[in-house]
């Protein structure tokens, strides 16, 4: 299983504005409403999004979050990439402000997928090159090619 499998260009969002991380996740769930993907009840989603957030944050450090939810409001795995266009504090470990962010939905028997998924993308922003070139990505389409060229050049 590949994060690109998840990914379409009508998942990614390039420099969503908001001051709080609340604000960022209201921006990206809103945008899965606007590109009619299956999300059953997408305020319910959002809350559940924050219940995990208060759990503990959701920034794995190096600017990256990756806030998610298992939930009955999918029937299958949701996988967005988002850039902030102004980094937004996410309780990283690190404490670094997070600029990056791939949000997770699950359906609720998915518990391996969820698990394997949320591994794979840590793996993935972990070097440094690998968020300098989706910091930089000029469109959704070449976010789409780079998590590609990381799933395989950089990640192997």
């Amino acid at each position: 299983m590949e994060i690109s499998e998840f990914v379409s260009e009508d998942l990614v969002l390039l420099d969503v504005q908001g001051k709080t991380k609340e604000e960022i996740l209201k921006r990206v769930i809103e945008n899965l409403v606007q590109k009619r993907v299956e999300l059953k009840n997408p305020e319910r989603f959002y809350e559940e999004v924050l219940e995990r957030e208060r759990l503990g944050g959701t920034g794995i450090g190096g600017g990256v979050a990756i806030p998610h939810a298992r939930t009955e409001n999918v029937n299958r795995m949701i996988v967005t990439f988002s850039r902030i266009k102004e980094p937004v504090d996410f309780e990283s470990e690190d404490r670094l402000p997070v600029r990056l962010i791939f949000l997770i939905a699950v359906p609720i028997r998915g518990l391996k997928s969820y698990l394997t998924t949320l591994a794979k993308i840590s793996r993935m922003v972990r070097p440094e090159k690998a968020r300098e070139m989706l910091l930089n990505a000029a469109s959704p389409g070449e976010v789409i090619s780079l998590i590609r060229q990381i799933e395989t050049e950089i990640m192997g």
